[in-house]
């Protein structure tokens, strides 16, 4: 079948001008709200700014939310608070997360708050409530190589404005009793080793779970009880089988 010139070159021109509309931002397609969707929210960057749930009830109000802050101009892609809260109208994304409020209500009902050390390891997470008073606050160390050495759930509040240096330490205690300390080692391979539960914690403290590999392959994985867990692979390295322990009187 032949084509002629006329309509090859009416299609490379509308092909021209479709993509130059593109790339012009001209043409866009609003969002709506429906039944059952559950909407995203992106920066020009590809950035997460929020998430937008589905009506509940069907009266087309009160929708539950979560809105996205980054950081400053040096790391705008690093996430420092993600607000939940109910976003009281439905908003296309024409409007950005950050005008929200210019239009509707979001009321915040917890705020989860992130921290970054110089090489943008998160090295603090806590969760304020209503009031604005962290509720909750999690502690990260990390070793030489990077990789993440302890986290600790630090348990009592009049700690959180003094925290110390490394998580892998308890700090004073309170009522709600010592902090849940967790520690890794790793192989060369940079795979954790062993994970160890309630460091400083006293008869609490555990080696929680012993990992063996070959090579990138997990073979084994020994319980703090000493129960042993066999892993088989076929030769595509795909897990094939796994030999649990059998419980014994």
């Amino acid at each position: 079948m032949k084509i002629s010139r006329n309509k090859c070159s009416s299609f490379l021109l509308l092909s021209v001008v479709f993509s130059a509309l593109l790339l012009s931002g001209m043409t866009q397609a609003l969002q709506y709200e429906a039944n059952f969707k559950v909407a995203y929210r992106y920066s020009s960057l590809g950035l997460q700014l929020a998430v937008i749930q589905p009506d509940t009830d069907g009266d087309y109000r009160n929708y539950l939310a979560q809105r996205y802050v980054y950081g400053d101009i040096n790391r705008p892609s690093l996430v420092t608070q993600i607000e939940s809260g109910n976003l009281e109208r439905w908003l296309d994304d024409s409007i950005q997360p950050k005008d929200w409020t210019n239009y509707t209500s979001f009321t915040i009902y917890s705020t989860r708050g992130f921290e970054y050390d110089n090489y943008g390891r998160k090295i603090k997470e806590w969760i304020k409530g209503t009031n604005g008073t962290i509720e909750m606050l999690s502690q990260y160390t990390y070793n030489a190589k990077g990789l993440v050495q302890c986290k600790a759930r630090r348990m009592n509040k009049a700690v959180y404005s003094s925290l110390l240096f490394s998580a892998c330490s308890q700090s004073t205690a309170g009522s709600e009793g010592p902090d849940r300390i967790t520690r890794y080692t790793y192989d060369e391979l940079d795979q954790v080793l062993t994970e160890e539960r309630g460091v400083g914690a006293g008869v609490l403290q555990q080696v929680y779970v012993t990992n063996t590999y070959e090579g990138k392959l997990l073979r084994t994985q020994t319980d703090a009880n000493g129960n042993k867990t066999s892993l088989i692979y076929d030769s595509y390295d795909r897990l094939q089988k796994a030999h649990l322990p059998i419980e014994t009187d």
